[in-house]
């Protein structure tokens, strides 16, 4: 039973130590990127005393124009972590490298 429930958190595959290391780039930029942009009126959620999301903070983002930078790296993060699971290590890295250029503006 024990080896069972183990089997998950073990499978890990060849590039999740990047995905993890570029998702962190992401949050920061949509923190960076929220924190020097225009404002929007306070959502239901945010009175109801909810905590924002890196991702519902980039919905709001891109509602107002910006983040598009950003939208678009965790969208070929979200790629490379469905290669990633399927076991196709040259499209994670593909995915990653993509999320990178994106990042970097490059």
């Amino acid at each position: 039973m024990i080896w069972l429930a183990l089997t998950g958190p073990l499978h890990a595959g060849a590039c999740t130590g990047a995905i993890e290391s570029l998702q962190r780039e992401v949050d920061a930029r949509i923190e960076q990127e929220a924190g020097s942009g225009r404002t929007a009126p306070e959502s239901t959620a945010a009175m109801r005393h909810r905590q924002p999301t890196p991702g519902s903070i980039l919905q709001a983002e891109v509602a107002l124009g910006e983040g598009g930078a950003a939208a678009a790296a965790r969208a070929a993060l979200a790629r490379a972590r469905s290669a990633d699971q399927a076991g196709d290590p040259g499209g994670c890295e593909d995915a990653v490298a993509q999320a990178r250029r994106i990042l970097r503006g490059s």
